[in-house]
C-alpha cells in the first residue's frame, strides 16, 4: 500500500514537471506600456525601454528582475525619445542606438548603458548611410563586440567594439531585403530571418564572426511574417508571432544549430504588434507592443529541455587542473572539436571561439561555475568547471 501510494506521489510530480514545460505564463507588466520598444539583457536582468507609450515618444527604461517577476525603472537615457531603436550587451553594459525621434527625424545617436555607475553615455554615431528607422535594423552581440544590420541597404553590415568606440564594416549581408526582420545569437554565432521585403520571408542566416561570413540555413517553418519575436535560451533559438497579410500568427519555433532544424513549440497565446522579447536564464520573456486581447504584456516560456544535451563521458574530454586559473586546459580523444563555448549557471554565453590546441584563456571571466561546450553532431559535448 505505501509503496502505491509513493509510486502515485512521483507519477502526480513528473506530470506537474512536464506540464511545467513548453509553456507560457503571463507575468507582471511592464508599469507603463509601449510599443517598438528595444530590450536587452544584462546579467541576471532584463531592460526594457523607449517607444511609444502614453501618447508620445519615450526615453525612460526599465529593469526587469525574473527571480522576482518585479519592475524597477532605472536612469532615463539622456535624449530624446525614440522608436524603432536597436540593442545589444557587451561585457556587462547596454547599448542602444537608431529609431525615429521625436523630431520626427532619423537618428544615429548610440548609447552606452553602465548599471555599476547608474550611467548613461554617448558613444561613436551609427555608422553613415544607413536607415535608422523602425523596423529597419537589428542589433545582436556575440563576446565583446556588438553587431548592426541594415536590413534595407546594400553595405549593411557593421562591428562595434566597445574598447575603441568604433564602427568597421563586416561582410554584407546576402539574404533578401525586407522590413521587421529578427535577430539573436547562439554560442559565438549571430542569426537573422523573417521579415517582409518584395514579399514575406522565410529566410534565415548564420553570422560566423572568425570566417565573418554568412551561412543561409534551413527556412523558418509556417507562415512568413514581419515583425516576428525572437531570443536564445541555452543552445537553441526561438522565433514566433507576428503578422501574416494582417493574421496574427501565434505559433513559435525552436531552432537546433547543431542538426540546422527547427522543432515546433507551445503557441503563445499573446495576441500582438511590435513586441520585444529576451532569453535569460533558461527562460525566455516576450511582452510590450500593440495589444489585440487583454491579456497581460509580459509573458515568460519555460521551454521543455535547456539546449544543452549532456555528453558526460570521461574517456572523451577532460579539464584539468579544475578549479581553472587564467588558462584552461582540456584533453580529448575526440578530433572533431573546432569550435567552443562558455556557459555561466545562468545561460549566458560568456566567451566563444575557434579552439587552437588545448588551450582556452579565461583569465577575463570572473569566478566561478561554468560549462565548457563543444558542439556536435549528436548534442553537446558539455564539461563543467570552476574558475578561481
Amino acid at each position: 500500500m505505501l509503496y502505491k501510494q509513493i509510486l502515485f506521489v512521483l507519477l502526480n510530480l513528473l506530470f506537474a514537471f512536464v506540464q511545467a514545460q513548453d509553456r507560457w505564463t503571463s507575468q507582471s507588466r511592464l508599469p507603463v506600456e509601449r510599443e517598438r520598444a528595444t530590450a536587452f539583457v544584462i546579467g541576471n536582468y532584463g531592460y526594457v525601454g523607449t517607444g511609444v507609450g502614453g501618447d508620445r515618444l519615450r526615453n525612460d527604461f526599465y529593469r526587469y528582475n525574473p527571480e522576482t517577476d518585479t519592475w524597477t525603472e532605472i536612469d532615463t537615457m539622456p535624449t530624446l525619445g525614440r522608436r524603432g531603436a536597436f540593442s545589444f550587451a557587451i561585457n556587462g553594459k547596454g547599448y542602444v542606438g537608431g529609431g525615429v525621434n521625436e523630431n520626427s527625424l532619423l537618428d544615429d545617436e548610440f548609447w552606452e548603458y553602465d548599471p555599476d555607475q547608474l550611467l548613461w553615455s554617448k558613444r561613436a554615431s551609427l555608422p553613415h548611410g544607413l536607415v535608422y528607422a523602425d523596423e529597419t535594423l537589428v542589433g545582436f552581440s556575440i563576446g565583446k563586440v556588438g553587431y548592426l544590420l541594415d536590413c534595407l541597404m546594400s553595405s549593411n553590415f557593421y562591428q562595434y567594439d566597445p574598447t575603441t568606440n568604433t564602427w568597421s564594416s563586416r561582410a554584407n549581408f546576402p539574404g533578401s531585403k525586407g522590413l521587421g526582420q529578427v535577430g539573436f545569437t547562439i554560442g559565438g554565432k549571430g542569426y537573422v530571418g523573417s521579415g517582409f521585403g518584395m514579399d514575406f520571408v522565410t529566410e534565415f542566416w548564420e553570422y560566423d564572426p572568425v570566417m565573418d561570413q554568412w551561412s543561409k540555413k534551413a527556412n523558418i517553418p509556417g507562415p512568413g511574417r514581419i515583425d516576428p519575436m525572437g531570443f536564445s535560451i541555452g543552445n537553441y533559438g526561438y522565433i514566433g508571432l507576428g503578422i501574416n497579410r494582417g493574421t496574427f500568427e501565434h505559433d513559435f519555433w525552436e531552432y537546433h544549430p547543431v542538426t540546422d532544424s527547427w522543432k515546433q513549440i507551445a503557441d503563445c497565446p499573446f495576441d500582438v504588434w511590435y513586441a520585444v522579447g529576451f532569453g535569460i536564464g533558461a527562460k525566455g520573456y516576450i511582452g510590450t507592443g500593440v495589444r489585440f486581447s487583454h491579456d497581460s504584456g509580459w509573458w515568460e516560456y519555460s521551454p521543455a529541455s535547456s539546449g544543452v544535451k549532456d555528453i558526460e563521458l570521461s574517456d572523451k574530454v577532460n579539464i584539468y587542473t579544475n578549479p581553472v586559473g587564467d588558462i584552461l586546459n582540456f584533453e580529448s580523444n575526440r578530433f572533431d572539436l573546432k569550435t567552443y563555448s562558455i556557459i555561466s549557471v545562468m545561460g549566458k554565453v560568456t566567451k566563444s571561439g575557434t579552439l587552437i590546441g588545448n588551450t582556452i584563456s579565461v583569465a577575463d571571466l570572473p569566478g566561478g561555475v561554468y560549462f565548457l561546450n563543444f558542439p556536435m553532431k549528436s548534442g553537446v559535448l558539455r564539461k563543467k568547471f570552476m574558475k578561481n
